[in-house]
């Protein structure tokens, strides 16, 4: 299973039998993760959501395409109207993913980080097409140079996919040099039947078995301890059966500080 897990869906510069255990991170709200546990479901992000925080993001695909000599315009955002996204990282702590996270789910339970391993995320998924890919962080001059690129081969481009999608899966593990400490990866799948509709649907769900994926939960280490427990009963009592922490990252312990 691995090997073929490895062969079809993993994009990395350096790819072994051991990246399978790399622990990777997700940032949800509490709220999102007690609708995982009640629903066993999981939800993806078409890429045209993501510009709301950069509007860099899809930004290959957004803009109209345009060759020279040529005054017609060509849209490129029905490349990406069947792609939906999760986005994780591979950083184990961030003071700024938890300030970034708690003020964007503030009214949503405030943040809380998953922990799971590659080889987990990809087994729990069946799909003709998914890919796994280290976003490639690109200088703003990089990030242009490689639309233009992209643009005016589109036709040799897609002819070389075949109509994998890899080329335009590739291109939306994209994204600009400032954001670089986010060290995302992203899981992109395909949906034809979402692609149908109009408008396209923002999100999909798709099957999610919470208790085989997900190793551990942490809760946000500004979390008033007792807030903390009482959601931690919580989870436990909703059916959540792994391990649940509270992240230490400002927490002193005077003893390690002992001259020995």
């Amino acid at each position: 299973m691995k090997k073929s897990l490895k062969k079809r869906f993993l994009h990395f510069d350096d790819i072994d039998e051991e990246i399978f255990d790399t622990k990777i991170y997700r940032y949800i709200s509490y709220d999102e993760f007690r609708e995982k546990l009640r629903k066993r479901r999981a939800r993806f992000t078409n890429p045209a959501v993501w510009s709301a925080h950069d509007p860099y993001e899809n930004v290959l695909f957004s803009i109209p395409c345009r060759q020279k000599g040529n005054s017609e315009k060509l849209s490129l955002n029905n490349l990406t109207r069947h792609f939906y996204a999760q986005c994780w990282t591979l950083s184990r702590e961030s003071d700024l993913m938890w300030q970034v996270y708690n003020a964007r789910y503030a009214s949503n339970g405030g943040a809380i980080k998953i922990q799971t391993t590659i080889g987990l995320l990809l087994e729990s998924q069946s799909h003709d097409f998914m890919y796994l890919g280290k976003v490639k962080y690109l200088t703003k001059s990089d990030f242009i140079s490689a639309y233009r690129i992209f643009t005016k081969g589109i036709s040799k481009h897609l002819v070389e996919d075949a109509g994998s999608g890899r080329v335009v899966a590739e291109r939306l593990c994209y994204k600009r040099y400032p954001y670089r400490a986010e060290k995302e990866v992203r899981l992109i799948l395909s949906d034809f039947v979402a692609r149908a509709q109009n408008p396209i649907p923002e999100h999909i769900f798709r099957k999610f078995d919470v208790n085989k994926v997900v190793q551990r939960i942490v809760f946000d280490p500004r979390m008033d301890p007792a807030e903390y427990q009482n959601k931690k009963r919580i989870l436990i009592k909703k059916g959540f059966e792994n391990s649940i922490i509270q992240s230490s990252l400002y927490s002193v312990n005077e003893a390690d500080f002992i001259l020995k």
